[in-house]
């Protein structure tokens, strides 16, 4: 599926330039970011990609754009442009 994902944002026209490096949030990842570290169970694969979103914020790299475009494609997660 991830090559699908991939090979579909590399397919489609995007101007990476107009897409902003924050990655959106729903919610979800705190609330079991949150219960992971109450209970204090190591689980990196939902910790880090909560981290990610935060470092997302503080930095304009061509990787966190293309994260961005990745969550869009496989979990219809919303991108943010800049006009």
């Amino acid at each position: 599926m991830a090559n699908g994902v991939n090979r579909k944002i590399y397919r489609e026209p995007v101007d990476i330039e107009k897409i902003t490096e924050i990655i959106p949030s729903s919610g979800e990842g705190k609330w079991t970011a949150e219960e992971v570290l109450r209970l204090k169970v190591n689980v990196p694969i939902i910790t880090q990609p909560f981290m990610m979103r935060f470092v997302s914020e503080d930095c304009d790299k061509i990787s966190e754009k293309l994260v961005a475009l990745l969550h869009n494609q496989f979990g219809g997660n919303a991108f943010v442009k800049d006009e």
